[in-house]
């Protein structure tokens, strides 16, 4: 069974699971979302959806998705040792799930920067010749600082 899904990149829940895995009441799930929403302000806008859901009767009813605040604030409000173990593995999964998408888009950007690499070294290329003539001319001058600057480095022992 799976607790969390991914929902363009967020990881998130639903009311159905929660009733179900807490053994509540669907209604009065809602009915704690709505009790939430209604006294949280933007946090609870902004952490629970309103959904729907087909149910075994072919019924469109009502349903809430919610993220991992939604849940957590949620799921306070239940304190049987069922909830307190269960809260326990649900906060691993979206742990999880969250270490999933944080991958995939440290991924993502590691082939931003390389192909980012790439057009730079490209374009470097594209102006070679020109780099290859003003190299020759500075090669012989970056040489002769080196070797003085390895001089200077060496430890002089006057034995005579």
């Amino acid at each position: 069974m799976n607790l969390i899904m991914n929902k363009n990149g967020i990881p998130m829940t639903d009311s159905k699971m929660v009733a179900c895995v807490f053994s509540k009441v669907h209604r009065n799930v809602i009915r704690d979302i709505k009790k939430i929403i209604d006294s949280s302000g933007d946090f609870g806008l902004l952490n629970f959806e309103l959904s729907t859901y087909k149910s075994s009767q072919n019924k469109m009813l009502p349903c809430y998705l919610m993220t991992k605040d939604g849940f957590t604030l949620l799921a306070m409000g239940y304190g049987t040792e069922k909830a307190i173990k269960f809260k326990i593995g649900y906060i691993d999964q979206f742990n999880e799930m969250e270490k999933v998408l944080g991958d995939s888009i440290s991924l993502s950007k590691q082939i931003d920067k390389a192909m980012l690499s790439y057009s730079k070294d490209k374009s470097t290329a594209s102006y070679c010749g020109t780099g290859l003539s003003l190299w020759k001319k500075k090669r012989d001058d970056h040489l002769d600082k080196i070797n003085k600057l390895k001089e200077g480095y060496q430890i002089k022992l006057d034995l005579l």
